[in-house]
């Protein structure tokens, strides 16, 4: 599973993360110290951000990705059970391992990211039933702290993929199924026809059914109700190309 190393910092230390990060995560709440300003995030625009709600002043904020579970922020019931107004597109919760089981025992299912201190930075995220681990902090540094983050997305949703629409159906029709029979054709000079053909054309003149029979009955199956079709029956086995007996027929 492919990754990328995401920056998180506070106000104070910003400018220690490099212009080159791909994901920076960032305070909404806080004191002066720790709360981003609108030039923190502006300085990396153009980059993946992530808004953090670590609890302290002005929160709660709605919008916030990361609601930050851990001693000092969110208390695990709070976080898990205060979601009514929380409309970030992708709820997040943030948390270490020791506090993982109490935020699965709050019955929370969504993503997370989750504090597993390791000297690298892990090539996959570990699997969480019922949760998506979107990231790992691995790397705790004194200005800022790592995260390989897995989800490609976070925090947006993946962009929808385009169903496969079918056309609608064409020629829908109702069918019948037409039995037909006739006398057979006597021997002639001791000879019994071989057998019989059958041929029902539509009034475009196309051949909607042929067979070739032993017996002086068919069933013709799925002619279309409300169409005509002339019906050709004939005995083979002759020296002369015989006369066909014809039947128009109204389905």
């Amino acid at each position: 599973m492919t990754q990328v190393i995401g920056y998180d910092a506070t106000h104070v230390n910003v400018a220690s993360i490099p212009l080159s990060a791909e994901v920076v995560m960032g305070y909404d709440t806080g004191t002066a110290d720790i709360q981003w300003t609108d030039p923190d995030w502006n300085r990396f625009a153009l980059k993946r951000q992530v808004h953090i709600d670590q609890g302290g002043p002005g929160s709660p904020v709605p919008t916030a990705t990361v609601r930050d579970v851990e001693t000092g922020a969110w208390s695990v019931e709070s976080a898990v059970g205060g979601t009514l107004d929380w409309n970030a597109g992708r709820r997040t919760i943030y948390c270490n391992r020791d506090t993982l089981p109490h935020v699965l025992a709050a019955g929370w299912k969504g993503d997370l990211w989750l504090a597993i201190p390791s000297g690298t930075a892990p090539l996959a995220p570990p699997v969480v039933p019922g949760c998506t681990v979107v990231a790992v902090q691995y790397g705790f540094h004194g200005n800022y702290d790592l995260s390989a983050v897995f989800d490609p997305w976070w925090p947006a949703r993946a962009p929808s993929v385009p169903g496969i629409q079918f056309i609608s159906p064409t020629n829908l029709r109702e069918t019948v199924d037409v039995v037909l029979t006739w006398d057979e054709v006597p021997s002639q000079n001791g000879r019994a026809p071989s057998d019989y053909t059958v041929v029902a054309l539509g009034m475009d003149g196309k051949v909607y059914y042929r067979q070739i029979t032993s017996f002086p009955v068919v069933a013709i199956p799925g002619l279309t109700r409300g169409w005509t079709y002339e019906v050709h029956v004939w005995a083979n086995g002759g020296d002369i190309a015989p006369p066909h007996a014809t039947l128009i027929v109204h389905a």
